[in-house]
């Protein structure tokens, strides 16, 4: 099974990836994009204390000398920090000593403009280095970074120890008392100036990689930190990678007003984890045809830009914006799990051909964590893949927020192009989902099977978009929980298809759940459905609300037998999905709505439960639980058998122009029962479990039972072929049929004929009822047999026969004249039934009923 849409080409791309090993134990930064003389920029280089010097070597190179040692730290001081075009700072060990970090700090407040080369790594393998300028850095086209451990820039004011000692960014007492312990937070201050480039990080034209890191130093931070107050990438490429063993990690965090970046140890994890001290204000991240991705190996992009990372990376920021850009956190080793994680106090904006993309090719995952008030995708994608040359599977995906808006974009865990599957995608939103035209949220997997949808949200609205999970084995459920969910030529569904599959193996589509406070509202060209192939059973479909209402859509659960079946699975097990709708208020099908289970092949459908708490309705609107076999199977002695379907109102059930039945080419019809404790109206519609199969092939029962039905234009069938017919039975107080009503159950000769059988005490089986051209007198107003009414016209009306004479001696015979509502006491205070509603059980109805039935006791006989 392939993956559709932009997905698939972004994985097809992964395939031709290089798989060599990163061994080189520095980093090389080259920037390169933008023409260099756009940014042509001068050297200044010059100390400001802690015995830092910077003597020129010779016309290119200018030596970072001395500084202040503390254990393995060394700390250097500029005036100005800014390295020009073709120019080298190449930082020297003055006194040989063992060096893990290397700090410098630029306290003129002046910007430090890259565009030539940092070098560390050619005195300094393996150390750290940190870069601290309060005024903003921008890296030019040209600039190079040649550095042998983690790249940290930053804007801040101070480094925070973690002994708590601070290494200020501007100089002061504090100097005397550096520390030899490891750097545990970026500290900002509240800012003075206003200008908005201050404590700016700019990437232009950059290209910043690869890193390549090697496992002598697996505690320390590895990878790279941008920390300042807005980050903005531009045409820029970043690569970071590691080694199988050591994976790196990059940190971007933006942020506005005082507070603390605070980095920790991530438990099974060597590289950079990040929080935010409570109460800051973020600043902004901006890319512009800039992408950004997680490797452990080098990665060759066709792309204008390239931002590669390896096995762990965190965002802070106010609003993070991409626009032509990319983030692929592709993981190259299963050196353990990663994360990438966007946290934001805004906005996600990912814009038209921009992805946010992770993924493995071992056995271990990368999950992708987003939290923003709003995410919005515009033509961008938001995914995680799983293994490529292993069964490993896809990271999760998890978005927690207020809203999320998908347009012409997509979001979902997916698969390798052979083998593999997905992970879980979880969306957790305080106020609402919209999925809009060409909108996507998926899972899909082959033979590892898919992860779970779950979305909690108040409001959930699929305009034109789908929610789907599909895969080989295993296809994930899909589960909705909130208040509303409107969808409008929009698809809910899951699907287990049969390429790779091996039967017995899997448990089929996991189910479709709606669990909601208010109402599912189902529009024009909608359609939730779950399916199955290959003789596995199909998915059920779970609908929980306050009121369900179908216009013009589909609810369908299918399954189906391969035609080409493993010799040791037993054959005529399948099963259709189960379709259960509860509605607390009332359910509505309409305009051409249908309702449908179909098992294809030996085996049953599902059964189709609809129950509403008050009225249920079905106009112009299909419900059909179905099977048949493959003419290519060989299923000798072997049928297809349908499901029940069970409708239950809480106060009344009609059926206008519509269809209710149970059908099989060859096997039984199921059982179809009608219930409500009021009325039930069956107008211009079809109610059937008829069968046309050979011997044992019976049609299903029907049974219906409120306390009134009307039966107007329609056909009640059961009937069979060589088989046996089915029992139509109908028990109520009152039974209404029209002449056109048809009730037939039987079969043909070679069969055997079913049963009708009404049980109803007044039952009004055929003819016409002509009224008399004079008013009916009220008969109440009769106080005698056959007495004068006031107008002074006389009549008489007399039924005898079954059911015809009073129950009780001078009481009223019942004729179906009378509004039902005026067979009960028009007093709301007592309530009181009337005689004839008492005789007929009708004094349960009133005037709120959806429908009127025409009741009326007679005069005295």
């Amino acid at each position: 099974m392939s993956l559709i849409g932009r997905t698939e080409e972004a994985i097809m791309k992964r395939s031709d990836r290089p798989r060599g090993r990163a061994l080189c134990a520095a980093a090389l930064l080259v920037l390169s994009g933008t023409p260099a003389d756009a940014f042509a920029q001068a050297t200044s280089i010059a100390p400001s204390g802690l015995n830092t010097a910077t003597p020129a070597l010779n016309s290119t190179t200018t030596a970072i000398t001395g500084g202040t040692r503390s254990g393995t730290n060394l700390f250097h001081s500029f005036g100005e920090f800014s390295v020009g075009t073709n120019h080298t700072a190449l930082f020297q060990n003055s006194d040989g000593g063992a060096t893990s970090n290397i700090f410098g700090r630029v306290t003129g407040g002046s910007e430090s403009r890259i565009f030539g080369t940092i070098d560390s790594a050619t005195n300094f393998p393996q150390a750290n280095l940190w870069l601290l300028n309060p005024a903003g850095f921008l890296f030019g086209p040209t600039a190079k970074l040649n550095v042998g451990g983690s790249v940290n820039i930053s804007t801040a004011d101070y480094l925070r120890m973690t002994d708590g000692t601070l290494f200020n960014a501007l100089p002061g007492p504090g100097d005397v008392l550096l520390s030899m312990a490891p750097v545990e937070a970026f500290g900002f201050l509240e800012r003075q100036t206003l200008d908005p480039t201050f404590g700016r990080i700019a990437i232009n034209g950059t290209q910043l990689g690869d890193f390549s890191l090697d496992d002598t130093d697996p505690g320390a931070l590895k990878g790279l930190s941008l920390v300042g107050r807005d980050l903005v990438f531009n045409e820029a490429k970043l690569e970071l990678s590691g080694t199988e063993t050591v994976p790196s990690g990059l940190l971007l965090a933006s942020l506005a007003s005082a507070g603390e970046v605070r980095l920790a140890p991530l438990q099974g994890f060597s590289g950079i984890h990040s929080q935010i001290t409570a109460g800051s204000t973020l600043g902004n991240i901006a890319l512009n045809s800039t992408t950004i991705a997680l490797s452990n190996s080098p990665f060759e992009s066709a792309s204008s830009s390239t931002f590669a990372i390896p096995a762990a990376m965190r965002f802070f920021s106010d609003i993070f914006t991409m626009s032509k850009s990319r983030i692929d956190g592709f993981h190259e080793f299963a050196s353990g799990p990663g994360v990438v994680e966007l946290n934001l106090t805004s906005r996600l904006s990912v814009g038209a051909d921009s992805f946010i993309e992770t993924g493995n090719k071992g056995s271990e995952v990368l999950n992708l964590i987003i939290s923003a008030p709003l995410v919005e995708v515009n033509g961008g994608s938001i995914t995680t893949v799983g293994g490529f040359n292993d069964n490993g599977k896809g990271g999760k995906i998890d978005i927690s927020g207020d809203r999320v808006i998908i347009n012409d974009g997509e979001i979902g865990t997916t698969f390798a192009p052979l083998l593999g599957g997905s992970g879980d995608l979880t969306l957790h939103l305080q106020k609402s989902l919209f999925i809009g035209a060409n909108g996507r949220l998926f899972s899909m997997g082959v033979e590892d099977g898919t992860g779970a949808i779950s979305i909690e949200a108040p409001v959930v609205d699929i305009n034109g978009g789908s929610i789907r999970t599909g895969a080989s084995f295993f296809s994930g459920a899909i589960t909705i929980t909130g208040h509303t969910v409107r969808i409008t030529n929009g698809e809910v569904s899951n699907a287990l298809t049969s390429e790779g599959s091996a039967p017995g193996q899997s448990e089929g589509p996991k189910p479709i759940t709606f669990d909601l406070t208010g109402a599912l509202l189902l529009g024009p060209g909608s359609t939730i459905s779950s399916s199955s192939s290959l003789n596995f059973p199909g998915g059920e479909i779970s609908i929980r609300a306050d009121s369900v209402r179908l216009q013009g859509s589909t609810i369908n659960a299918q399954a189906e037998a391969s035609p080409t079946l493993f010799s040791d699975y037993p054959l005529g097990e399948g099963k259709g999905g189960t379709i259960t709708i509860n509605a607390r208020d009332g359910i509505l099908l309409s305009d051409g709505s249908t309702i449908t289970s179909e098992f294809t092949g030996p085996g049953k459908a599902g059964n189709i439960v609809l129950s509403a708490g008050r009225d249920l309705r079905i106009e112009n609107g299909r419900i059909t639980s179905a099977a048949s076999l493959l003419p290519s199977l060989d299923t000798e002695g072997l049928v297809g058998t349908a499901g029940e379907i069970r409708l239950t109102a809480g106060h009344n059930l009609q059926l206008r122009n519509s269809r209710v039945e149970t059908t099989s080419a060859d096997g039984s019809g199921g059982n179809i029962k009608l219930t409500a404790p009021n009325a039930v109206l069956i107008a211009d519609s079809t109610i059937s479990s008829s069968v046309k199969g050979q011997k044992n092939s019976n049609g299903g029962n029907i049974s219906i039972d409120p306390v009134a039905v009307a039966f107007q234009h329609s056909q009640i069938l059961a009937r069979a072929n060589a088989g046996a017919g089915g029992k139509i039975e109908v028990v109520a107080s009152g039974v209404l049929v029209d002449p056109s009503t048809r009730f037939d159950a039987t079969a043909s000769q070679n069969g055997t004929n079913g049963t009708v059988d009404i049980n109803a005490p007044i039952q009004v089986l055929g003819g016409t009822l002509v009224p008399l051209k004079v008013s009916y007198s009220q008969p109440t107003l009769s106080g005698d047999r056959c007495a004068a009414d006031p107008q002074g016209r006389f009549s008489s009306f007399v039924q005898t026969g079954r059911d015809g004479v009073p129950q009780i001696p001078g009481g009223y015979a019942p004729s179906p004249l009378l509004p039902l509502n005026r067979l009960i006491s028009s007093s709301r205070v007592t309530q009181r039934p009337m005689l004839a509603a008492t005789r007929l059980g009708l004094d349960r109805l009133g005037e709120m009923g959806t429908m009127q039935y025409q009741f009326q006791a007679g005069c005295r006989s």
